[in-house]
């Protein structure tokens, strides 16, 4: 595995990157805001795209005028280690944890032929591009994506983990969905042409959980954190 950040087990908040590296096609982060860097080369090499978001938010929020204008007067997208001092004229983070989406979308959206959102949906939902889907956890384990190049699997760890009305972070699913959804991945997983994994952290409640729930879900890429 090739690791092109690592800063130590910071905070992310909404626009700090402590963690990235890359195994093959597969690209893991601490902070998602990352994501818009395979988003990116992946959308300028590909005609067409399938895009799978499995996330406890949306990530759709964050997004005005400026950043837009910004990311599409750009010819390439900052180092990866740069991506998180990244400011507009008006001292705004342009890449945050939730708005590199809509960014990816601003610039690529004719190429994106489907999207698959998967949410707890707790969150404000917007959204204005077409062919748009969305199943809940359970559709998506019995959901089968087609065998069609450019499909995109976009996952935070802290879909497994929700907040309770007392503050607590706790693991959301039961050990048999766990187990249902790493199923799933497996045999599936050769279908998906770039894999981004977020492991939010602050989400999960701490480092450990979040990489503690990585292991266990994904012991066949053989990647230790």
């Amino acid at each position: 595995m090739k690791i092109l950040l690592n800063k130590g087990r910071n905070k992310s908040l909404s626009s700090y990157l402590n963690y990235y590296a890359i195994e093959g096609n597969i690209h893991i982060m601490d902070n998602h805001l990352g994501a818009i860097a395979p988003l990116y080369e992946f959308g300028n090499k590909l005609k067409e795209m399938i895009f799978y978001h499995i996330d406890r938010h949306y990530d759709l929020g964050g997004l005005n005028d400026y950043h837009e204008e910004y990311f599409l007067g750009q010819k390439q997208i900052p180092e990866i280690k740069q991506l998180d001092s990244v400011k507009s004229i008006r001292g705004c983070n342009i890449f945050l944890w939730d708005n590199y989406i809509h960014l990816f979308y601003s610039r690529f959206d004719e190429k994106v032929k489907e999207t698959y959102f998967i949410t707890h949906q707790t969150t404000q939902f917007f959204w204005d591009w077409d062919n748009f889907q969305e199943l809940t956890p359970f559709q998506l384990i019995n959901h089968h994506p087609y065998d069609e190049k450019g499909i995109i699997f976009n996952l935070d760890i802290d879909f497994f983990f929700h907040q309770t009305k007392e503050g607590d972070i706790c693991e959301a699913f039961s050990e048999k969905y766990l187990e249902e959804f790493q199923n799933w991945f497996t045999n599936n997983k050769d279908r998906f042409e770039l894999i981004i994994i977020a492991l939010s952290p602050e989400c999960c409640g701490g480092w450990p959980k979040a990489i503690g729930m990585f292991n266990k879900l994904f012991p066949e890429l053989e990647i230790a954190l």
